[in-house]
């Protein structure tokens, strides 16, 4: 079903959809405050606000996709592409999409976010 959302926001123009899972009680608070932090310090940096970038679920254009071709293989993927996507000034939408954690102590560490705000330092610089 969300599958088709994309689908259709791509159909209708846009370059890049970008799923947003609910800020609700069965996310994890501290998931919460990353995804606001991570989302502030691109919109500070960047000018582009994307609400949930960590959330995995996104559609692009084969167009996009040579505008926001990432270099990363870990979590900084994410972060990666809504840089790449903000310093392009590419459109985007944004879908609802379920939030699910079954397990709520896996995922990024606190060094993982720090060498994820090092390298958006890194990529607002140019290197």
């Amino acid at each position: 079903m969300e599958l088709e959302l994309f689908y259709t926001e791509l159909l209708s123009g846009q370059e890049l959809v970008f799923g947003v899972r609910d800020f609700s009680h069965t996310m994890p608070i501290i998931k919460i405050f990353g995804n606001k932090v991570a989302s502030s310090i691109v919109f500070l940096l960047f000018g582009s606000y994307i609400p949930d970038i960590p959330s995995g679920y996104k559609a692009m254009t084969k167009q996009a996709y040579s505008v926001v071709r990432w270099q990363a293989n870990n979590y900084r993927v994410e972060l990666e592409i809504a840089v790449r996507a903000a310093k392009a000034n590419m459109t985007f939408s944004q879908i609802p999409i379920k939030t699910i954690y079954h397990q709520h102590d896996k995922g990024t560490t606190l060094v993982d976010v720090c060498m994820m705000i090092f390298h958006v330092v890194l990529w607002r610089i140019g290197l």
